[in-house]
């Protein structure tokens, strides 16, 4: 061996043990208020030495896992099972699962003794959230088996008192949330190295992802003085507007062709900036289930080096079932190379209760930038991965359950069957001459617009509405949102029976819409949006809807 070999052999050595000496000394807070502090972050800045510290931290945490957790670190990911897996001995596996005693924790849970509640007060509980949990998986219709949905309700019941804000206490919800996670980025085509957490939902995913970058952006660029900004089509879910707000960024969405409703590549790249830190697309967006050409956002992402997330919140469970059938279905997941995070919702097409959806990075060095610690507070060591602190235990349970049971089988044939229920729909309203689609939808959603000036959409919903039927009301074009859900197969004709009556009415009758049409919305009534003071006019509604004293004959709010 060379002098010169020997040499970086003695100063790679002086490095790492510089730097485990720092991280010892940092550990036990000697002088770490002080110069120690300074000359730790400085030092970390030299490449050497950070992976020295990092190699520690892994070494320290790989030790927690195995001591105090009993976890391996080489268990083999999981994907969803090609078979849905057998509810009774799912059913028997939950006494094994709960293995702590809440009599002898001091924090977390609150509510599981009966005899200190009161045993009606807690078999209350306990029956409210079984209620709710059953009536939301009996929506599915042929979906779930009465024996599933009795599988579902029981693993609510066994762990809805518990909290995964602390894996160390709640060994099985740790479980729960990683191999979720894996299914998730199984089913998504993710590779190995891919990261991820379990959310309340979209809107949470959405949340973490847009911090995640805003801080990646940081990282890379320290002290760079623009706000940051998210590039996406005007289509994209609003709870991006809303991440935006939140975390001190800017949106710039981009039109659509009025026909397609897809971007031009050329007015994505150009609505890039040098502030730009994401861009966005839809697989599908909502509005019209019309998957955005993520290929092409993808060029646009590696030209300028950005990250690209996929917001499948909305599809990200039916796509995949969908593409399985045969039909065409725009690649979108992350076989698209440039594709850096998915979000999917498990309580839509996953079937789970409300509120669960994932957010998967391809590396768990994206997911880093997510996670929030701090290690100042009296009352011990503080870290959260996602914007929840107490985190449900009951709704992890549900949904990791509930892909068991349901297997890619069960997923395949319900999607079979409202893909086949979404054609129907769309060629009988086509027949009707008076309406059309809005674009190419690929999925089981689809917006219908008018196709005959004497027919109006909006009217089209109030009358739908007066038969029952919850019209989702949209604009740009006007139209009318519908997704195809399990509870739809047993009302196949009715709703073509019903808008062809709707159709020929406002021919026969010439009714015109009113001056001011029930609300164009997602989640409640309120104006026609077209402009800044119809969102502040909204605002407004949505507070005194939520202070309304319900029920009065004359509804006052305060």
């Amino acid at each position: 061996m060379s002098s010169l070999a020997v040499l970086a052999a003695l100063v790679e050595l002086a490095v790492k043990a510089a730097a485990t000496l720092l991280f010892l000394l940092a550990a036990v807070r000697v002088w770490y208020d002080g110069p120690l502090a300074f000359l730790l972050d400085t030092l970390r800045r030299v490449p050497a030495v950070r992976r020295a510290i990092t190699a520690s931290l892994r070494h320290q945490a790989g030790r927690v896992i195995a001591d105090d957790l009993k976890i391996s670190a080489g268990s083999p990911p999981v994907a969803i099972p090609d078979k849905g897996e057998d509810p009774q001995q799912l059913l028997e596996q939950i006494e094994t699962l709960r293995t702590h005693k809440t009599d002898q924790m001091f924090a977390y849970v609150y509510s599981e003794a009966a005899e200190v509640l009161g045993h009606a007060l807690a078999k209350a509980q306990e029956r409210a959230a079984l209620d709710f949990v059953s009536n939301d998986a009996s929506e599915l219709g042929g979906g779930l088996s009465a024996e599933q949905r009795h599988l579902v309700a029981e693993y609510m019941r066994a762990f809805m008192h518990e909290n995964a804000l602390n894996p160390t206490l709640f060994a099985a919800l740790r479980r729960f949330e990683v191999e979720l996670v894996q299914m998730t980025a199984a089913m998504l085509n993710a590779g190995p190295a891919a990261r991820g957490n379990v959310t309340s939902g979209g809107t949470e995913s959405v949340l973490m992802a847009v911090k995640t970058y805003r801080d990646l952006a940081r990282a890379r660029k320290p002290g760079s003085g623009g706000t940051p900004n998210i590039v996406a089509a005007v289509t994209v879910h609003p709870a991006f507007n809303k991440a935006a707000h939140y975390f001190g960024l800017t949106m710039t969405l981009v039109p659509v062709d009025p026909v397609s409703q897809t971007v031009d590549p050329a007015a994505l790249r150009a609505a890039v900036t040098s502030d730009t830190v994401l861009l966005v697309a839809s697989a599908p967006q909502y509005c019209h289930g019309i998957v955005d050409p993520v290929e092409e956002y993808g060029r646009v992402a590696r030209e300028f080096g950005l990250p690209l997330h996929v917001d499948a919140c909305f599809g990200g469970f039916m796509l995949p079932w969908v593409e399985k059938l045969g039909y065409s279905v725009p690649a979108f997941d992350f076989r698209v190379p440039e594709v850096t995070s998915v979000s999917a919702d498990l309580h839509k097409y996953g079937f789970a209760p409300k509120g669960a959806s994932v957010i998967v990075y391809r590396t768990g060095g994206l997911r880093k930038h997510q996670l929030y610690a701090y290690s100042g507070w009296p009352g011990g060591l503080f870290g959260s991965p996602t914007m929840a602190g107490t985190r449900p235990g009951g709704y992890l349970a549900t949904a990791w359950v509930t892909l068991r049971t349901m297997g890619q089988e069960g997923f395949v044939r319900i999607a079979g069957d409202l893909m086949e229920l979404t054609k129907f729909w769309t060629e009988e309203i086509r027949a009707t001459g008076a309406l059309k689609i809005v674009g190419s939808p690929q999925m089981t959603c689809f917006a219908i617009t008018s196709n005959n000036p004497a027919v109006n959409v909006f009217v089209l919903a109030d009358l739908l509405e007066d038969k029952g039927w919850k019209m989702e009301r949209e604009s740009n074009p006007d139209c009318l949102h519908v997704t195809v859900l399990p509870q739809h197969l047993a009302r196949r004709d009715d709703f073509v029976t019903d808008i062809r009556a709707c159709v020929d009415r406002i021919l026969s009758e010439k009714i015109k819409p009113k001056a001011w049409p029930r609300c164009v919305r997602h989640g409640g009534p309120g104006a026609r949006p077209r402009s800044s003071l119809t969102s502040s006019c909204w605002s407004s509604s949505i507070r005194l809807l939520i202070n309304c004293r319900l029920p009065s004959v004359t509804t006052k709010c305060s």
